[in-house]
């Protein structure tokens, strides 16, 4: 037996929706009497598939924010030597004068 949300006339109901992948995979076995063992394989299977996306986007926006901190180093350093160049170019401009 599987539980699902009943239907109340809900327009963005999606419930019998979410259950096609798990039974089209279903359709697959020879024998489905244990469906509520089968449902519940594919529901952790399912978590599993959700927390490992959900690492990889915080590994993602880990090293997008890494990228950005050293591109921020970067620009901090290339503005220092411009910075350095114009004071060494006003410095020199004072002697030369």
């Amino acid at each position: 037996m599987l539980l699902i949300e009943p239907f109340e006339g809900q327009i963005g109901d999606t419930e019998l929706r979410k259950l096609i992948p798990f039974l089209k995979e279903l359709a697959t076995l020879e024998d489905v009497r244990n469906v509520d063992i089968h449902y519940l394989e594919y529901a952790m299977k399912l978590k599993e598939e959700e927390n490992t996306e959900k690492k990889l986007a915080k590994e993602r926006e880990k090293t997008q924010l890494e990228s950005e901190k050293l591109g921020s180093k970067e620009k901090s350093a290339q503005t220092k030597r411009l910075e350095e160049g114009k004071t060494l170019e006003c410095i020199e401009g004072a002697v030369n004068a």
